[in-house]
């Protein structure tokens, strides 16, 4: 189906995003960044409604934040 399709394509895409920030040495971890889980946890209220995040085309929700650190920690296990 075109879904399966796409979303092949998104996985793609996000892992060469990863692999070009790992060779850039952009961070990609919560550890790299200096923040704990819980300040992650905290400021996943607060980042939706951030300036330089509201002018996205698209709404970011809570739970866009959760699935991709989700998915950023399987990615992170994985190596």
């Amino acid at each position: 189906s075109t879904h399966c399709i796409s979303s092949a394509a998104s996985d793609v895409y996000k892992r060469q995003i990863y692999t070009l920030n790992k060779q850039l040495q952009l961070p990609t971890s919560l550890e790299q960044i200096e923040i704990t889980e819980e300040q992650w946890e905290e400021s996943m209220d607060r980042i939706p409604e951030m300036s330089d995040i509201r002018h996205y085309p698209y709404k970011v929700t809570k739970e866009m934040l959760t699935l991709a650190m989700k998915q950023l920690k399987e990615r992170e296990a994985d190596r």
